[in-house]
């Protein structure tokens, strides 16, 4: 009986100072009821970490504001020869590029920031774009990143190398990435948004966590004829 009493004793003790320090501070009451929860509730997974949504989707042609850009997916074409300055990848001297051919993603896109912003910027942090299986480079080498794309074109007419965005302008936009084999039916294009802070570095500020607004999943055209270098480039 002795032995009993002894357990009990420091277990009185122990149940007193618990409610002791609780009483304390209101505060520490209110700990003590977030730690009851967090454990009545990880057997069923209440500390695992929420699933995120994905985002909506949104219809070819919609306008979307991403900061710090506003864009729009239009249409996506491919084709083994689309014209200058997508001319055909098989000069003949390679067979491996017979089956090559370019896909072409058509965008408008306005920076609506107060300062000019790389092209890579568009491919870095707006746009996240899958559907191609078998990217590859301009000289027919398999390309195992295509987060990049090869090339950043401006004007949909003419298309010319893009370098820069200026602020507050728009610019009708053509992402290039050759392909091997079959075109694909369709690319879906992600598009996030950034928030403008510090970095975490230094003192330089830039656009940084990117977060999915929503995607476009875009058709992809078939070519039958260059659309560039005929008078009939769109």
């Amino acid at each position: 009986m002795a032995k009993g009493r002894n357990v009990r004793v420091p277990l009185r003790a122990a149940t007193t100072g618990a409610r002791a320090w609780l009483t304390k501070s209101p505060a520490r009451g209110g700990y003590a009821v977030v730690g009851s929860l967090l454990l009545l509730s990880w057997p069923f997974g209440g500390w695992a970490p929420a699933e995120e949504e994905a985002p909506e989707a949104t219809e070819p042609g919609t306008e979307v504001a991403a900061a710090p850009f506003t864009v729009t997916v239009e249409r996506a074409v491919a084709g083994p020869d689309l014209g200058p300055p997508f001319w055909a990848l098989d000069d003949g001297l390679d067979p491996a590029q017979a089956d090559d051919q370019h896909v072409l993603l058509f965008l408008t896109v306005r920076n609506d920031s107060d300062r000019t912003l790389p092209a890579r910027e568009l491919t870095t942090g707006l746009l996240e774009i899958s559907g191609l299986d078998e990217p590859v480079t301009v000289t027919g080498s398999p390309q195992a990143d295509i987060t990049l794309w090869s090339e950043v074109y401006t004007d949909h007419e003419q298309p010319q190398t893009l370098v820069g965005l200026g602020p507050g302008l728009e610019h009708r936009v053509v992402l290039h990435q050759p392909a091997s084999g079959p075109a694909p039916e369709a690319l879906t294009v992600e598009i996030h948004a950034r928030t403008y802070r510090q970095s975490t570095l230094d003192d330089t500020m830039l656009w940084a966590d990117p977060t999915p607004v929503t995607t476009v999943t875009v058709p992809v055209e078939t070519a039958s004829s260059p659309l560039y270098g005929t008078g009939d480039g769109r």
